[in-house]
């Protein structure tokens, strides 16, 4: 069953969330199937403006859902940056531009290498993560669920390459090559055993959104055999390889107009102007995951990304 949620429908998701007790770890729910199987993570609000997570464990978890459906396995709900979303409820009420609530310190989805086995520095951000790495390591699937600042269709964002893409309704695009464009490593990536999906559903707290996270588990937990299956026609992607991510130099740079998702640029096209050389698209170009302003919030982190199409 998929629910219509409000923003007081996430909040109460939340709290359940935030006040559940994994083993002393804060934020974490562990449902148990009755059968041996695989384990899984579903991870939310790795940023804390990013709510639309929230809706996918409401889901699983109204009527005891998934307790109740669970056949094989067991799963873990994760709330990954329980400061920033804590702030993000608690501070947040211009929805409209929300960018000062996706973290704490640092942005947690983009992590620092390990050195000796350990992750280097010290964040409100690392503090969460050293606490869920027992669990991320002992995941053999995990998704992460993401939201967008600006209007978006929701996008599958591909980890292991060559893997077969995660079939979900209503999700058509699928991006490639982002992760070697990321300023840091993507959290999933700590989940160092297991088969990763990273979903960007859509815009923060649309309605659509919402449903996307809710269906994306649902037709996880039915790939990986852990409920029973219900029938579904296959759709295909349209594939966008990511060849840049556009940072900007300086505080001085700026877009020269506003940017739509998807929208297509020409070689040639002046992207942005500063005191330094003006950044210039040297290919045909799409724009992916463009943020609704036309200066970063966070200086020295991706921007946007820029794509060429690949085959469908």
């Amino acid at each position: 069953m998929l629910y219509t949620l409000q923003r007081q429908d996430l909040w109460q998701v939340f709290q359940q969330l935030r006040n559940s007790t994994f083993e002393t770890v804060p934020g974490v729910i562990r449902i148990q199937g009755p059968d041996p199987g695989p384990t899984l993570g579903i991870m939310v609000m790795t940023h804390g403006n990013e709510p639309a997570g929230l809706a996918a464990v409401y889901g699983l978890l109204e009527q005891s859902a998934l307790a109740s459906q669970l056949k094989a396995g067991t799963v873990y709900l994760i709330l990954n940056n329980l400061a920033a979303g804590q702030r993000y409820f608690e501070e947040a009420s211009d929805l409209s531009f929300t960018a000062h609530y996706r973290f704490i310190d640092q942005d947690m989805n983009r992590m620092p290498a390990f050195i000796d086995g350990k992750l280097p520095g010290d964040s409100s951000e690392l503090h969460r993560v050293r606490e869920l790495l027992p669990i991320y390591q002992s995941l053999d699937a995990v998704i992460d669920l993401h939201s967008t600042s600006a209007a978006s269709a929701p996008m599958l964002i591909e980890i292991d390459i060559g893997s077969e893409p995660l079939q979900i309704p209503g999700v058509e695009i699928m991006l490639r090559g982002i992760l070697e464009h990321l300023n840091g490593k993507a959290l999933v990536s700590l989940c160092n055993k297991a088969n990763g999906y990273v979903l960007e559903c859509g815009s923060h707290e649309a309605p659509d959104s919402l449903l996307i996270a809710q269906q994306a588990v649902w037709r996880l937990l039915e790939k990986l055999g852990m409920v029973s299956p219900r029938p579904h026609s296959s759709h295909p992607l349209a594939i966008y390889s990511i060849y840049r991510a556009v940072i900007f130099p300086d505080e001085s740079y700026r877009l020269e107009h506003m940017l739509s998702s998807f929208e297509f640029l020409p070689a040639g096209t002046l992207l942005a102007q500063g005191a330094g050389e003006p950044i210039i698209v040297d290919r045909d170009s799409w724009v992916i995951m463009p943020p609704p302003r036309l200066k970063p919030v966070h200086p020295g982190s991706e921007f946007l990304y820029l794509a060429t199409q690949s085959e469908t």
